[in-house]
């Protein structure tokens, strides 16, 4: 199932649904972001056998000299343009980063840079999943991780009411998608409230 223009919320009753039809296995295309792996890891843990996804952002970001955050997936570019603080540490615990600064990393040939990228972001996405898994045993333990590992308060929010009206609402879709549906009706009003104060 694609999924690249798919919010949270839509991904999850898409998801809800697979589980109502029986399904056991998962497979989503076009992910590497962190709150869709975060869903993702729980309903694999949960609800389904497994869930795999599928994305070639990782491969493609490396081509644009971009590295994924070990933290949270977000991207950092490591151009030849960009300038890195020498006292900028690099706390990255993948193979492919370690003994290498930032800037030894900026400054290898592009080909060398690309291809260490390449190993670099495939081997965070892979660790995200697996640590999101580990630490989805439920909703309160995988909402501590994700506010330990993530900046973006608000979609950590919208990310566990979403995973608490499944867990409540998953034998009933119409009223999960209501619910849902309010939520996001909600959310949206207040950061409208929230653009006309400031």
């Amino acid at each position: 199932m694609p999924i690249r223009n798919l919010k949270i919320p839509e991904i999850a009753l898409f998801l809800v649904k697979f589980y109502q039809l029986g399904i056991k296995r998962v497979h989503l295309l076009g992910t590497s972001q962190f709150f869709s792996i975060a869903l993702c890891a729980y309903m694999a843990r949960h609800m389904f056998e497994w869930v795999s996804i599928d994305a070639s952002s990782w491969r493609k970001a490396a081509d644009k000299t971009e590295c994924f955050n070990p933290y949270d997936l977000s991207r950092e570019k490591l151009g030849s343009g960009v300038t890195i603080n020498h006292e900028l540490e690099n706390d990255c615990p993948c193979p492919f980063c370690t003994g290498k600064s930032f800037n030894d990393i900026k400054t290898l040939e592009f080909a060398d840079k690309c291809s260490l990228l390449r190993q670099h972001n495939w081997w965070v996405l892979d660790r995200a999943f697996r640590d999101l898994y580990d630490h989805s045993a439920d909703i309160v333990q995988l909402e501590r991780f994700l506010k330990a590992r993530s900046k973006h308060p608000v979609k950590v929010a919208e990310l566990i009411d979403v995973l608490t009206l499944v867990d409540m609402m998953k034998s009933d879709i119409s009223l999960l998608q209501d619910l849902i549906g309010l939520g996001l009706k909600r959310r949206k009003s207040a950061s409208r409230l929230q653009t006309v104060s400031v």
